[in-house]
């Protein structure tokens, strides 16, 4: 449909979501949705760069909130692809040359902080997706329709961008309050995100933070190498407050 309202697309994401999470382990809507899903994100995705003539929807409250709602919706879809163990869906022959636009659309939304909400979700897709696909394979073992599918490159574009968002995000945007609580949470989303890192690439994440990704941002070696040891030694909820201060420090 060419006439489709935002707000019918962000309601019609949200069924989906529940066809998801009803009928996961169901073979014809596995099928189903197979077929679906890059048409599906296919449309969401010119409906949200879709900015009308001379950006006049930029301007306009509405649409602003109601696009802010169906990048929402979207985001809670590939959450819930993760959440109901049908993550291989995004990487089938049929959708994984499709990939790559989901990620770079979860990047540019999770480094939008003038929707604080968005870049939350966001961030917590992309810590889901990192989580499964971190090895260039998929890594969830509940998943019946993983047969033992490969994404080469998919590893590699994960632990470059998500360290890169991780450290632009909170000290290259203006806006970053870490005194601010929606702040921090954006905050304790990236510290997961570092984590997870961590957990699957482990020293292959170390060498790249010290040897390539610090270097590039003039980062002191002894605040490198103390962010370094202390996303090695602690859990991921001392590690989040680890991170706030760390940020905290570094921004005053």
């Amino acid at each position: 449909s060419n006439n489709l309202k935002i707000s019918e697309m962000t309601d019609f994401l949200g069924f989906i979501g529940q066809i998801i999470h009803n009928f996961n382990k169901a073979d014809l809507i596995y099928n189903l949705l197979n077929d679906l899903f890059t048409p599906l994100s296919t449309k969401t995705f010119a409906i949200l760069n879709d900015k009308g003539e001379n950006d006049v929807y930029e301007m306009m409250p509405d649409v602003v909130r109601e696009k802010s709602s169906l990048k929402k919706a979207y985001s809670t879809l590939l959450i819930s692809l993760t959440q109901n163990n049908i993550s291989s869906l995004l990487v089938t022959e049929t959708n994984k040359s499709n990939l790559p636009l989901i990620l770079q659309h979860l990047l540019v939304d999770a480094n939008d902080l003038s929707d604080l909400q968005v870049s939350k979700l966001s961030l917590s897709a992309l810590s889901l997706v990192a989580n499964i696909f971190g090895n260039d394979t998929v890594n969830d073992p509940k998943d019946k329709y993983n047969t033992g599918m490969s994404i080469d490159g998919i590893s590699s574009f994960l632990l470059e961008n998500l360290v890169k968002s991780s450290f632009q995000i909170p000290f290259q945007n203006e806006k970053f309050d870490i005194k601010d609580a929606q702040y921090r949470f954006i905050a304790d989303e990236i510290a997961n995100i570092l984590k997870v890192l961590f957990t699957i690439k482990n020293q292959e994440l170390v060498t790249y933070l010290r040897e390539v990704y610090f270097p590039q941002i003039q980062l002191p070696t002894n605040v490198g190498d103390d962010l370094v040891q202390n996303l090695i030694n602690l859990n991921t909820k001392d590690f989040k407050k680890y991170f706030v201060n760390f940020v905290l420090q570094l921004k005053s």
